[in-house]
């Protein structure tokens, strides 16, 4: 049987437009969302520009010579984003993660800046995925390009690092180290593990839970809060810096919920109601959730809590965009730990009785943290970036060993001494091998000069012009601009 829906009375076209496209949306199952799309949009305008006459598609004109047609169209608009990787290269990311079928799979991308290209995803089911694995499929894409050396830099998962050596070792010309803002999280993780932020974390959740899973103290919260406590993604970094965040700005709302009458007759019309037969009673919940949200002292235990978290994440917010910042990040790292160094208890102030805590020992593990996931993350890239960036030109990156380090190894990485020749290489293959190692020396000889020149401003780097554009722009981009004035 065919069930036709009613007519709805309408006033102008416009609004039967409306309602037809709602119930579109409706009977199609598809999301209200598709209406923010501007492709959804030039789509229905030029439905409306053809008018009656237009003739709905067929299904399989889409399934086939459309989406063929579509996909060219994107291959060739990617094509136009070959100029960028061809000229500053691509940094290969490597991520292992699980399909919609529960299967284990690792994705490969290709990055260039705000580029981003998918690869491919392979099914690891019934595979292991150790050092030696995961470095060959890195190695075997890389090597099947056209021009493996267009890749410049791989960044992989933190849990892959015995792979690494083995990438290098086979692509000598590039970098690997771990994704930037999954070291931040680790930090962050490393820090909730001290016995004082776990302990802030472990209530701050019990609120949180108790709230959140129980629709009226979530009903009445909403009605007293200016926002929510928000459940940022699992994929999201530093997600407890923001879940103290939430608490913090909604303290009145959430104290206000939890001693509201109406919570009260609520826990106490359902006080024996458990969610397992294992678990506590709902006023047992709530007695503990709201001894803590009633707590002045809990509030400022997560004041301090997020004043130590968020120059880190911070850090992991300048790593995580699409910006080209690896040469801010060794800095910036420097100024967390600095400002790490600025959160302090005034004596006799403590929200904890006396002995409960010592913040400068705690203040001391959690410094000894950050330098350790510092040390963790840092890469070849990030030190050379910091001596090169101009932002940084009147610091004296030069006098520190480890960043010269960094220097000479990504410009020996930049430019390589040719293969050693067989033992019965001819007289010619000799001339032309020295020869090769000649241009080699000369080019990182210049890139000393060229160091020296740009770090005593001097050439082209005397030019206030040069410093001028140095502000509004960034490194990659000055680099292109005046890295040329060496020969």
């Amino acid at each position: 049987m065919t069930a036709f829906a009613p007519p709805i009375a309408s006033a102008t076209p416009q609004t039967d437009a409306d309602i037809a496209l709602a119930r579109a949306l409706y009977v199609t199952r598809t999301a209200p969302e598709i209406l923010n799309s501007d492709i959804f949009q030039e789509a229905l305008q030029k439905v409306a520009l053809v008018g009656p006459s237009y003739k709905r598609l067929a299904p399989q004109a889409v399934r086939g010579p459309m989406l063929k047609a579509e996909v060219k169209s994107v291959r060739d608009d990617i094509s136009t984003f070959r100029g960028p990787v061809e000229r500053f290269g691509t940094t290969v990311v490597s991520d292992g993660a699980t399909d919609g079928s529960r299967r284990p799979i690792i994705n490969l991308l290709d990055v260039n800046g705000e580029i981003v290209e998918f690869v491919k995803a392979i099914d690891c089911t019934g595979l292991t995925k150790n050092k030696e694995y995961i470095a060959k499929l890195v190695v075997d894409y890389i090597k099947g390009l056209e021009d493996p050396r267009r890749v410049v830099q791989v960044l992989m998962d933190n849990a892959t690092r015995g792979s690494w050596p083995l990438i290098e070792a086979e692509c000598p010309w590039l970098v690997v180290g771990p994704c930037e803002p999954h070291v931040g999280s680790l930090e962050v993780k490393d820090i909730c593990n001290l016995p004082f932020f776990k302990e802030v974390k472990r209530k701050v959740a019990v609120v949180r839970r108790f709230i959140l899973s129980h629709q009226k103290p979530l009903a009445v919260f909403k009605s007293l809060a200016s926002g929510m406590l928000h459940a940022p993604a699992g994929t999201r970094m530093g997600t407890t810096y923001y879940e103290f965040q939430d608490v913090i700005k909604q303290k009145d709302a959430i104290a206000g919920a939890m001693g509201s009458r109406e919570v009260q007759e609520y826990v106490i019309a359902n006080k024996t109601q458990r969610a397992t037969p294992e678990s506590s009673t709902l006023l047992e919940l709530y007695t503990e959730a709201k001894t803590f949200a009633t707590d002045i002292e809990l509030y400022q235990r997560i004041e301090l809590a997020q004043a130590v978290l968020q120059p880190i994440v911070m850090c992991i917010r300048l790593s995580d965009s699409d910006r080209p910042t690896a040469s801010k990040i060794q800095y910036t790292k420097y100024q967390v730990q600095e400002k790490l160094k600025t959160v302090t208890v005034e004596a006799g102030k403590e929200p904890w009785a006396e002995g409960e805590y010592d913040w400068d020992a705690i203040m001391q593990e959690v410094i000894a943290i950050h330098r350790y996931r510092w040390d963790y993350g840092y890469t070849i890239v990030q030190g050379t970036g910091y001596l090169l960036d101009p932002e940084y030109v009147d610091m004296d990156q030069h006098q520190d060993p480890e960043t010269m380090e960094a220097f000479r190894s990504f410009v020996e990485k930049c430019y390589v001494f040719p293969d050693a020749l067989p033992e019965e290489a001819t007289e010619a293959e000799m001339l032309a091998h020295e020869k090769e190692r000649d241009e080699v020396m000369r080019q990182r000889a210049a890139c000393d000069l060229q160091l020296l020149e740009y770090k005593m401003k001097r050439g082209v780097f005397a030019r206030d012009v040069v410093w001028e554009n140095a502000k509004n722009i960034s490194a990659v981009d000055f680099w292109f601009l005046y890295g040329n004035c060496v020969r």
